[in-house]
């Protein structure tokens, strides 16, 4: 993702959880139960982000997050400054990252460098291309070295 991207998504999953867990009791116009459930699975999806990317922080609790005396700007404020301590891999911010390998223990490494906890939720795709023959059978993906 892009730096952008990663804003967006930081600044949505606090107003989805906030959506879902800030719903005034005496609101005339309550959300139907189909909505209502968008919403659960909306607020769990950004909270599953948000300690994803930012569980080593004190401050990162269910209490601050749906502490409805504190203004949603002002928790999306702290979370971006949290995302702007966050030591990146060169180049992980842009549109595209390309990672080469010469062997396998070299191309676990730089796979693990993007599976960190905190990163895996600004991961939109993995390729991965290989000069190896693979052969398809009914049953089975049979990986040869082949000249």
């Amino acid at each position: 993702m892009e730096a952008q991207e990663i804003e967006d998504l930081l600044r949505q999953s606090v107003i989805d959880y906030r959506r879902y867990h800030l719903v005034d009791q005496n609101d005339i116009e309550r959300p139907d139960s189909v909505e209502e459930e968008h919403l659960q699975v909306k607020a769990k999806l950004a909270w599953d982000t948000l300690i994803a990317v930012f569980a080593d922080r004190d401050g990162c609790t269910e209490v601050l997050f749906k502490n409805a005396a504190i203004p949603t700007d002002e928790i999306t404020r702290l979370v971006l400054g949290w995302k702007d301590e966050i030591a990146w891999p060169a180049g992980f911010d842009t549109s595209a990252t390309l990672r080469t390998a010469d062997n396998v223990s070299d191309c676990v490494a730089r796979i693990e460098e993007f599976l960190e906890e905190r990163l895996w939720p600004f991961i939109k795709v993995v390729r991965y291309a290989t000069n190896i023959c693979i052969l398809l059978t009914r049953t089975d993906v049979d990986v040869q070295n082949l000249p």
